[in-house]
């Protein structure tokens, strides 16, 4: 969640799409999503994530899990504007669920496969916890989450940090 809030309080950047258009003639991504925003986003996570394995587990594998998290969730919400766009959804306009699951869906499937990748097993925290606390864990952040996405967008927007409450 660190990851996904931290580029709104990148107010300019380049855009990661650089402008360009799909045959559809809507941008890959909009100017919403930047380099500068995904950089600030990712190193937010990341410095979470190195302060959980130091703190928590003193595991390289937290480490590793956390920033797929991380990067994984800013990839998602990538997925989740490239969406968007193809369904002719202007910049800011509301999707219910994508916007509150895109990020989170992101980040489980890349630590998912990094999880493969370490250990063999399809898991989203690894071998860090147990698969059946795992399948818990999942399965509850998907309706917390998008509640606590709604009230943290509602609070950055009234410190106008965001356009649109949601």
């Amino acid at each position: 969640m660190v990851a996904n809030a931290t580029p709104v309080l990148i107010k300019k950047g380049h855009p990661l799409d650089s402008g360009k258009t799909l045959s559809d003639g809507f941008r890959l991504f909009g100017d919403g999503k930047t380099f500068e925003g995904f950089f600030a986003g990712s190193t937010a996570g990341i410095i979470i994530s190195v302060l959980e394995a130091f703190l928590a587990t003193k595991r390289i594998e937290t480490l590793v899990i956390d920033s797929s998290l991380s990067i994984g969730a800013l990839l998602g919400d990538l997925a989740g504007a490239f969406i968007k766009r193809r369904l002719g959804f202007p910049r800011g306009s509301p999707a219910p669920l994508l916007d509150q699951l895109d990020f989170v869906l992101g980040g489980y499937f890349l630590s998912s496969l990094i999880s493969v990748f370490l250990n063999g097993n399809f898991e989203v925290f690894g071998d860090l916890l147990p698969a059946s606390l795992q399948l818990q864990i999942v399965t509850t952040s998907l309706y917390i989450i998008p509640i606590i996405h709604l009230l943290t967008n509602r609070i950055a927007y009234r410190l106008k940090l965001k356009g649109f409450p949601w």
